[in-house]
Order: structure tokens, then sequence, then C-alpha cells
């Protein structure tokens, strides 16, 4: 009965939060219908029917407002040790919306950030609650620890839970467990009321009361979430943890241990070997040449010397620095590393063809000067009209001059979207599958070359210059 009872209570909730959805969009009238003389059968049945429901109904612990929450156990007001965990693989009671982030979560009703607002303004118990979105840490650091004022309470900067990737969006703002959570999105479970409110300094005693505590993570995604990436589309962290670069190991001092490298695997460099010795008496020990070196840029020079062969291309890897002894006498000398993981190794935004980020970068430098490229993830691209942006899509800064920059899988891709941007904007679809444009206050001009889209605002010679620049690059 259990497991009908679950089954029953996922499959309404489903139908609840889809008839929210669609409320919007439907045209409410009054329809005709012809009245029939009741049928008593019809009517016990029915009777019995509600009944059988009130009584599974009853079974169940009482639920707040916002929906039945989960059971804390063990019993807990406080964060857990756990929560930078993921959960495994959600059953079959998990309900996903449009965005990917559940909103039922094993059976129970997960809130959105603006619900949990308000369900947490209005709650008089401690009792968790569910709440998806994309976490987001507050970015401020503190020179102490300011838990030591007290667990409720923060100094420097709260963590949140929002509608999108991004601080402007609606969010809710929370008290953070001690061990790390990565930005992206996220299922968590909170509760609110915390009995150690009563041991809060005085004055402060209702800041503590209502602030959102997290409990554990619930769920995350099963592939790593990367936000932030350098204009070649290689990641600067992946799943909140920082990447060096190929040519920084030369420049810092790291300490022991594994930590992450990005760069572009190509292939062994036979300067590596052999080794030549600088005198007659000293005894050189074996070197072992590497079938892979790992390159700062697609087209550079091997700095590192990975212990493993890696797959051509992009790559992301947890690495420890080998003792460099063996090698300080070998004519050519890339770094050693010891490789435990293959962490990534390229996406949709690095494989393009036959134009490259790097190459927009590179030439939009040329032609408008100091400028920098912010990867925009699809979560935080405006509005809710797609006009098919490509995975690899850009925002210039450091101007007013150039806005998207749209770098397309292929020359055959750009051209199916590309009249889906115009001089005031683009034309797509919402997420309803209407068709919708997205009209902008300025005149903009794409530049069109191979695989590649520019916007450039009201500057014709400057369109120019990136379009000459861009078609030099590929003959």
């Amino acid at each position: 009965m259990s497991d009908l009872e679950d089954r029953l209570k996922s499959w309404f909730a489903g139908e609840v939060e889809r008839a929210e959805r669609d409320l919007g969009t439907v045209r409410v009238t009054t329809a005709r219908v012809r009245r029939r003389r009741p049928r008593p059968g019809l009517a016990v049945a029915g009777l019995l029917v509600a009944l059988v429901l009130l009584a599974v109904g009853m079974r169940q612990n009482a639920a707040p407002d916002a929906g039945r929450g989960p059971d804390r156990s063990p019993a807990t007001t406080g964060p857990s040790s756990s929560s930078a965990a993921t959960t495994p693989a959600p059953d079959r009671n998990t309900v996903f919306g449009l965005d990917g982030i559940p909103t039922v979560f094993e059976g129970n009703r997960v809130l959105t950030p603006g619900e949990a607002v308000t369900h947490a303004e209005t709650a008089t118990t401690d009792r968790p609650f569910l709440v998806g979105g994309w976490w987001l840490n507050s970015g401020a650091r503190c020179a102490f620890d300011t838990r030591r004022v007290h667990p409720l309470i923060t100094i420097c900067g709260d963590d949140s839970v929002r509608t999108g990737a991004a601080f402007e969006s609606e969010g809710l703002a929370v008290i953070s467990p001690d061990s790390p959570i990565y930005d992206g999105p996220i299922v968590v479970q909170l509760h609110t009321r915390d009995p150690r409110a009563a041991t809060c300094p005085p004055g402060r005693e209702e800041r503590c009361r209502s602030a959102v505590v997290v409990d554990k993570v619930m769920w995350r995604p099963g592939v790593p979430v990367i936000i932030y990436r350098a204009p070649d589309g290689l990641p600067t962290a992946v799943a909140g943890e920082g990447t060096y670069r190929a040519a920084d190991l030369g420049a810092f001092r790291l300490e022991p241990g594994a930590f992450l490298v990005a760069g572009w695997a190509v292939g062994g460099d036979a300067k590596a070997c052999p080794v030549t010795p600088t005198g007659p008496s000293i005894v050189v020990p074996p070197v072992r040449c590497a079938s892979s070196l790992l390159a700062d840029r697609r087209d550079g020079q091997g700095l590192l010397a990975p212990d493993v062969p890696l797959p051509p291309g992009p790559v992301v890897l947890r690495v420890r620095l080998l003792p460099d002894e063996a090698c300080l006498r070998c004519a050519f000398t890339p770094r050693q590393l010891a490789v435990e993981e293959i962490v990534w190794a390229g996406d949709a935004v690095t494989d393009t063809r036959p134009l490259t980020s790097q190459d927009v970068h590179t030439v939009l430098r040329s032609a408008v000067g100091d400028v920098w490229m912010d990867v925009q993830p699809g979560s935080i691209r405006p509005g809710g009209c797609d006009p098919e942006f490509p995975a690899s899509t850009w925002l210039a800064g450091g101007t007013h001059a150039v806005g998207y920059l749209l770098v397309f899988p292929s020359v055959a891709a750009r051209e199916a979207s590309g009249g889906n941007f115009r001089v005031d904007g683009y034309s797509g679809f919402g997420a309803d599958g209407h068709a919708c444009r997205d009209i902008q206050d300025v005149s903009a001009r794409w530049v069109a070359v191979d695989n590649v889209l520019v916007q450039v605002i009201a500057d014709d010679a400057l369109a120019e210059r990136i379009k000459q620049g861009l078609e030099a690059i590929v003959p």
C-alpha cells in the first residue's frame, strides 16, 4: 500500500505543478452543461473513494502549507556533517521541471526560492522543507571566523539559493554548512526557527530565529557544473574548485597534494628525451618519456608531462607534481605530473569549427582593445525567448560597442539559426513552445563569418574590422 500511496502522491503533485504553470495561459470560461438526474449508485461510489483517500492522507504526518517536508533523520537542529555530499540517484517519485531541477523529489514537493521566502517568513516550527534552484556562494570572505559570534549569524555575506545563476535573480539567503557547496543547480533541505536562537546575543534573537539553515544537500546533477571559463573555453573552475593553467605551474609554488590543471593535450614531444648529461661524472637516472604533453594553448608547446596517455584536446586533470630531480639534466624538461583523474575532457563550448572562441577573443582584442569575454550559461541568458543560442555563447566586457559573441558548432548550425538574429533583437521560441521576439533598445549589426556571429552596436567601421579579422584566420 505504501508504494501505491507514494505513486498517487507523486502523480497528484506533478498534476498540481503542471496546472499551476498552465493557469496563466488558460482562458477561463463558463461551460454549458446539461444537468442530469443524480444516480445514487455513483454517489455512493464517489463517497467510498473519498473516504479511502482521506484515510490515506491521515496516515501521513501533518504537513506545513508548503507541502509535506522530509523527515529529519537522525533528528538534528544544525547543519549535517555530510551536507556537501551528493545523494544517490532519485527514485521514480521525482519530477523534474523545465530547467532540469526537481519540482518533486522522492515524493516531497520542492519549493522555488520565491516560495521558500514566504514559507520561511510564516513558519512557526523548525520542520524541514526542500528548496530547488541555483546555489550561489556569496564570494565574501572574512578575516576571522564569523561563526564564533554565533552559528546562526553571518557577517560577511550569505550564500543563497536563487532562480538562476545570477545574483540579480530572486533568491533565499541561507546559513550554509561548514563544508563548502559549489555553485550550480541544487535541491537542499532547510529549516528555520532553529532552537539555537535561544542562545543568540541580546538584541539578535529575532535575526537568529528567522535564519534559514541548510541541513543537507538532497540532489545535484550527475555531471560537473562549469560556469566560469577562459576565452578559449577551458574552465577556470569545475564544481567550484579552481583550476590552474599549464603555464601557471612554473610561476606558482604549489603545496603538496592534488589539484586541478587545465590545458590542451597534445602528442608527446621527442625533445623530452633522451637525457643529456651535464658532465661525465654525473649518473643520470632513467626518465620516462611522456606519450602526451599538456600545453597552455590549443596550438602551443607542451609544458607538462602527464604519466598517462591523454585524449587529444581540452582537458582538466586532477594531478600531483612528481619530483623533478630525474629531469634536471634533460635537454627539455617539462614538469612531471601524476594524473589521478581526468575530470573533464571538452564539451560543446570547445568543440566548434572552424573558428573557436579563442579566435574571436584574439580578433576582438586587435579590433577593440582590452576586452574580455564572459561565457553565458543557458540559465543566465536574458528573458524566456530562445533564438537557439549555441552552447558557446559569450558577452563582451570592457566595451559598449560589442554585445553577444556566438560561436556555433559548425557553419551549418550558424546558417540554420542565423535568421533569428535581427538588427533590433532576435526571435525564437519560449518555454511553452510559442513563437516570441526579444526587442532591444539598440540598433545592432550581426557580423557573420563561418560559424561565428558577433553583435556590433552602431559602429559599421568596427564591424568591418572584426569581419576582416575573422576572415583572415580561415583562408
